[in-house]
């Protein structure tokens, strides 16, 4: 099937390189997360692959429509340098991180992706990650670089990149997708990344995505659609149904409550209690919860003030506001579902503001001034 949107020749070497680059950063974050590559040498080529992007993009454009990123990356970054100079919450080697997710999504909004690229990419994760899941005995028997919550936010930013490249090549985007990353969720035992892509499904349900034509389903299509995937779940939880018992005993031990809700009291009664930590950002300890957490609140969002201060929180907060409205005006339901589940996922783990998850926030947050 040809795509719908044809590609002129001066489209392509931006098309190769940005497919390549994704394809290094993918080979990079496998390489990192199942250890296989000393954890600094993973970042520091993520910082590269960043840098080489952004670069390319100035150099492929200009650097006059690179402003609204530039502007954002000026900003965010001298409210990270007044952090580390009065709270102390980050190091100064954070300063480079945003050269790497932010470099990463100024390719994607500069340049189309290969469409069979992103969709092999995503299976490919899909396959790779399921398959290590199995023959490992569960989640707990892979050996990674940081906890099996990773796995789901892997899921979302290959599926994000899917459905992107999917949207500008005018293809439809089914639900399947977002189906299986589901089952990879729950064998990966997570529930924020389960929780995520279930919210995902649904959104997936009640819209329908042909390429940049989206519309809310038939009543009798989206009955149709739900009793199709009730009828896999089933199938899937007879093929694979230890995890699946797995992931419902967490939830039932678990919950939905856990520490971390007192977590995030400590720290709010912490920042009231002074005018300067609630513009710079409160320094993390002081309780047992925050000194043991110290490098890791487990919410994305509290996270950023207490690294970036109230500005920054701000502006990002003011940015993804600025851009539900602009999806909801133009009917882009795809982007502001991936917003709303890749919103979702921040509330419950530190994804974003120096991590993977960035690459597609921002993607999101500043797809308004080049698309």
């Amino acid at each position: 099937m040809e795509p719908n949107t044809p590609i002129c020749e001066k489209e392509k070497p931006s098309m190769v390189f940005s497919s390549l680059l994704f394809i290094f950063y993918m080979l990079v974050d496998f390489l990192r997360f199942f250890n296989l590559i000393p954890l600094t040498l993973g970042n520091g080529l993520y910082v590269i692959l960043g840098s080489v992007g952004m670069v390319y993009s100035i150099l492929r454009t200009n650097i006059k429509r690179q402003k609204p990123v530039f502007a954002f990356l000026y900003v965010y970054t001298l409210c990270g340098i007044i952090g580390i100079s009065l709270n102390g919450n980050a190091n100064p080697q954070e300063l480079l991180w945003p050269f790497a997710f932010l470099g990463l999504a100024t390719v994607l909004l500069n340049f189309r992706t290969s469409y069979k690229v992103s969709k092999r990419s995503y299976y490919f994760a899909v396959v790779f990650i399921a398959l290590k899941i199995f023959l490992a005995g569960g989640v707990d028997g892979l050996d990674t670089v940081s906890s099996r919550n990773t796995i789901g936010i892997m899921m979302l930013i290959y599926l994000s990149l899917f459905a992107i490249s999917s949207y500008h090549d005018e293809r439809r985007v089914s639900s399947f997708p977002v189906f299986i990353g589901l089952l990879v969720s729950i064998m990966a035992v997570g529930r924020s990344g389960i929780l995520t892509f279930a919210i995902l499904l649904s959104l997936f349900f009640l819209f329908e995505f042909n390429g940049t034509r989206h519309k809310v389903r038939n009543p009798l299509r989206w009955f149709v659609v739900i009793v199709l995937f009730v009828v896999l779940l089933f199938l899937s939880y007879r093929m694979i149904e230890p995890f699946f018992a797995n992931a419902i005993y967490n939830f039932e031990r678990r919950g939905l409550e856990s520490v971390r809700t007192q977590m995030w009291a400590d720290y709010l009664g912490k920042t009231i209690e002074s005018p300067k930590f609630v513009l710079f950002g409160t320094p993390i300890n002081g309780t047992p919860l925050l000194d043991w957490f110290s490098h890791n609140l487990h919410n994305s969002f509290i996270m950023l003030h207490a690294k970036y201060g109230l500005i920054a929180l701000l502006m990002i907060l003011y940015l993804i506001a600025r851009a539900s409205i602009y999806y909801l005006k133009e009917r882009n339901y795809l982007f502001l579902a991936l917003l709303i589940a890749t919103f979702f996922r921040m509330q419950f783990d530190y994804t974003n503001f120096n991590a993977q998850l960035d690459i597609i926030l921002y993607f999101l947050m500043f797809y308004r001034y080049y698309g």
